[in-house]
């Protein structure tokens, strides 16, 4: 059987069979260690405990942290499956499209026969806790993209996900499944991983809010529904991090501007403000403390256009990487463009 050689953090080398797990690793440290363990990180990739490890590089058995990146992505992605197994199980007909591991927590986008509202939070925390208390492992299954289709057939988001992975680059031409329990009898999901070893290790978690979302992204497709939560390695860090969201909205500068009477935005201007008496001397104070600042730093102030034949930003370059982000709009027949900069303007002075 051949070798690998595994580095570890204290810089200690071990060589051990190709296909070694990183539970039995952990478990040649201390039991205590492998009890605790949530994943392994082999060169850059995280792993679930239980792949096989088949190559050589460095190695970190990955464990409860609210400081290490790695481990609380683990703990988002995996809740991110209980909050979909949650919701199918309380919205039967629930079609399930995506739910990533985000810097803060976690989400996912679905479509229900009938609307989520706020109200459901309770009940689908309830519904969560009680999958997290069975303690179901999660366990992966590989099979053949003809075999992984058939799993998606009729499902429109998880098919194209499977078509989407299949089709990338580096694919081996297989699919992976989650199923949080037993194959064929627990919910199972389309994903690629990795995963907490079992769902009993997700008790600090929070269901937060929702919004609506767009297929891939696209306004012309389906409208879903995108329900965020968070996760933490432990009770301290999920309730320090929900009283940071309670201060932080108590200073919400869209609640404290309508409270202020400092300014509204209309349905027929999104992101356009219309600033109010009160909020219009707000900024004009800020406007003189700055020009002050830069007056006296020897400055010089100038005034630009806003809009701008789009032949200057082809010429500054900015319409060959920025053209699709750009603001653009006719003058008869001629194109123009809100400036992404002021740069290409000042230039002409």
């Amino acid at each position: 059987m051949s070798q690998i050689e595994l580095t570890f953090p204290d810089g200690s080398v071990r060589s051990v069979a190709s296909g070694t797990t990183g539970l039995e690793i952990a478990k040649g440290i201390s039991e205590g260690l492998a009890r605790k363990a949530l994943g392994v990180k082999l060169g850059d990739k995280v792993l679930d405990l239980t792949r096989p490890l088949t190559e050589s590089g460095t190695i970190k058995i990955i464990t409860p942290s609210n400081d290490d990146p790695d481990a609380l992505m683990l703990l988002r992605h995996s809740c991110s499956h209980v909050l979909a197994e949650a919701i199918c199980d309380l919205f039967p007909g629930t079609k399930l499209a995506y739910g990533p591991a985000i810097e803060k927590g976690f989400y996912y986008d679905l479509m229900t026969p009938t609307p989520i509202q706020q109200s459901d939070f309770e009940r689908i925390e309830k519904r969560m806790k009680e999958i997290i208390k069975e303690d179901r492992p999660f366990t992966r299954c590989e099979v053949s993209a003809a075999d992984g289709l058939k799993r998606t057939e009729g499902d429109k988001y998880k098919t194209d996900n499977a078509q989407r992975a299949l089709a990338r680059e580096g694919s081996d031409g297989t699919l992976s499944f989650y199923v949080t329990g037993e194959p064929g009898k627990n919910f199972e999901d389309l994903c690629a991983g990795p995963h907490v070893p079992s769902t009993g290790k997700l008790k600090n978690f929070k269901v937060l809010s929702m919004s609506g979302a767009y297929w891939h992204g696209d306004q012309n497709s389906d409208q879903l529904t995108r329900v965020y939560g968070t996760c933490f390695a432990d009770k301290e860090g999920l309730e320090t991090y929900l009283k940071f969201l309670e201060e932080a909205e108590k200073r919400d500068h869209r609640k404290i501007g309508k409270e202020m009477d400092l300014y509204h935005i209309e349905d027929h201007s999104p992101g356009m403000v219309f600033w109010h008496p009160k909020g219009t001397k707000m900024v004009n104070t800020l406007k003189d403390y700055i020009r002050g600042k830069i007056d006296r730093r020897g400055y010089q102030e100038v005034i630009t256009p806003e809009i701008v034949n789009k032949t200057l930003w082809i010429k500054s370059g900015h319409a060959d990487k920025y053209n699709e982000n750009m603001f653009k709009t006719l003058a008869g027949d001629v194109e123009m463009a809100v400036k992404p900069m002021n740069c290409p303007c000042h230039i002409q002075i």
